[in-house]
């Protein structure tokens, strides 16, 4: 079950990121239509599986893993990192770079889950704290935002607290390919650092890895 996972995340990272070039238009942009719809559909069958035997909108084996002692001896763990975290600086100091490089940037704002942080009492108003601070950072150095945080409570959407899964890789693989597809100087941002071959590589080790950690 764990490959056919893979298989649909990296499916919709190919679909998205490769096409065909063929399809490719002079401004490396693309006329292939993503049928999305699909990958959503075998995500959710699939966590329909895979998410049935815990209410923490969680994947069950890693809910059992790591989650399910703590949640039966009504241990509350809640993180430690707030909107004033170093984190913070470190993507203000990477965004600066791209901007002095004259990198086109998109930054994903990815959110928590909302089902087990609500249960381990980390309040939605800490959580919109460190959203808030992404959004002001992204804002100051005027590149795209890719907001996922209505997120928080959707179905099939992550793997752990935090992590995505399931649907949640879905939409991430749909932003990003928009905004790449959207890029008007493709071919002189994108190929010099990654060919299809070897960035398809790299996300084949990402998937292997974070399936791994399950």
């Amino acid at each position: 079950e764990d490959k056919a996972d893979i298989k649909l995340f990296l499916n919709a990272w190919k679909s998205g990121m490769l096409g065909k070039s063929s399809d490719e238009k002079a401004d490396g942009t693309t006329n292939k239509k993503i049928k999305w719809k699909k990958y959503y559909k075998k995500a959710e069958k699939k966590g329909i599986k895979k998410t049935s035997k815990n209410q923490m909108g969680m994947l069950d084996n890693v809910y059992n893993k790591k989650y399910k002692k703590l949640v039966d001896q009504n241990i509350r763990w809640k993180p430690t990192y707030t909107e004033k975290s170093v984190e913070g600086k470190d993507l203000a100091c990477l965004l600066q770079i791209c901007k002095e490089e004259n990198l086109q940037v998109m930054v994903v704002l990815q959110p928590f889950n909302g089902l087990y942080n609500d249960y381990i009492r980390w309040p939605k108003k800490k959580r919109n704290a460190i959203y808030n601070k992404i959004r002001k950072i992204a804002k100051e150095y005027d590149v795209q935002l890719a907001d996922m945080t209505d997120g928080e409570y959707e179905k099939y959407y992550f793997e752990d607290e935090s992590h995505l899964a399931l649907k949640g890789l879905v939409t991430f693989n749909e932003k990003i390919y928009d905004f790449s597809n959207n890029l008007l100087f493709r071919e002189s941002v994108l190929k010099p650092i990654y060919t299809a071959e070897n960035w398809d590589m790299e996300c084949r080790k990402y998937s292997m890895d974070a399936w791994r950690r399950q």
